[in-house]
């Protein structure tokens, strides 16, 4: 009679690899053949959440109708029909549209997807496909906790994504860990409340080294990182967020990123710089949508533990296999 083993493999590993979760943009030009819509033209950006149906989406367009508001029904962006046929825009008094939500589409297949724009009355005005974002056009920060007690432990992977045209332009998104479980909109009311801000400043050691929130008055009336962040956590504490804005700056590397609380007070932070070569290739196995196996956290390290059971017949294999 063979006698069967059950072995535990355990594999202790260490990465110095991003969550690498893809963005893709598609340049929005107008659709041939509608004169109506002869001077659109914008971009449009997709972020991975990492769960392999959630995505962040945002973007600048220009040259639509103008003061369109929240009840037109007609001003659409939208890559599919559903669940997009509930995504709206709107505009100024010069027809631009600056806009980004967070929306569960169910799927990972978006390169090549052409994203629509729709104009006041549903037709189609402006169109680009997606493609995956180059990393000369990404900035990247790995945030670390600041401060003392649970504020330590909070971390993220963010992503600023820059426009060849449009350089006082940005859309920054990213994923958050260790918030407090279960926040809604409602708990984010004072001011920097679950912000996600860039900062003059670079420099994480304290509130104080981190500056002031990082736009031109000279080109932009308000603050807009004042509508800027996350708007939700899950039961563990993990965030998803995407948003465009105007900073009326043409440069943004070497600036501090930092995470709010609901509170308003600084988190998290990290210092943006340009993706090397490489990291901006996305993982194709993303899982649940938290770390990853292998992603690092924000120092540049993480540790796994895959455990693995085996079932032998008369085979002998080492109990445990570490692997740094």
């Amino acid at each position: 009679m063979k006698l069967l083993f059950v072995c535990l493999i355990a594999t202790l590993r260490r990465s110095q690899a991003h969550l690498n979760h893809a963005v893709y943009a598609a340049d929005i030009a107008p659709i041939s053949g509608n004169s109506d819509s002869a001077t659109v033209n914008g971009v449009a950006v997709v972020f991975e959440a990492g769960d392999g149906v959630t995505v962040g989406y945002g973007g600048f367009v220009d040259g639509l109708g103008v003061n369109l508001d929240a009840s037109c029904t007609g001003c659409n962006i939208a890559i599919h029909s559903d669940p997009w046929t509930e995504e709206r825009y709107v505009t100024d008094e010069d027809g631009s549209a600056q806009f980004s939500n967070v929306i569960v589409v169910g799927t990972r297949d978006l390169e090549g997807r052409a994203m629509i724009v729709s104009g006041a009355d549903g037709t189609r005005v402006g169109c680009g496909l997606l493609e995956m974002v180059n990393n000369t056009r990404i900035l990247h920060a790995d945030t670390l906790g600041m401060g003392d007690g649970t504020a330590m432990g909070v971390e993220s992977e963010s992503k600023v994504i820059l426009f060849p045209n449009r350089d006082d332009q940005v859309c920054v998104g990213g994923n958050i860990w260790n918030l407090p479980g279960d926040v809604e909109s409602t708990d984010c009311s004072l001011t920097n409340g679950c912000g996600t801000t860039i900062y003059s400043g670079a420099d994480c050691s304290n509130a104080t080294t981190l500056g002031e929130h990082y736009f031109n008055v000279d080109v932009v009336a308000t603050d807009p990182w004042m509508e800027a962040g996350y708007q939700a956590t899950d039961s563990s504490g993990n965030a998803f967020y995407v948003h465009c804005l105007t900073t009326g700056h043409a440069s943004h590397e070497g600036r501090a990123l930092v995470v709010h609380s609901t509170e308003g007070e600084p988190q998290s932070c990290g210092v943006l710089e340009f993706e090397a070569e490489g990291e901006g290739d996305h993982d194709e196995d993303h899982g649940s949508g938290g770390k990853e196996d292998g992603a690092t956290s924000s120092n540049g390290t993480s540790i796994s533990l895959i455990l693995t059971f085996v079932l032998v017949g008369l085979v002998t294999i080492p109990a445990t296999l570490w692997r740094w």
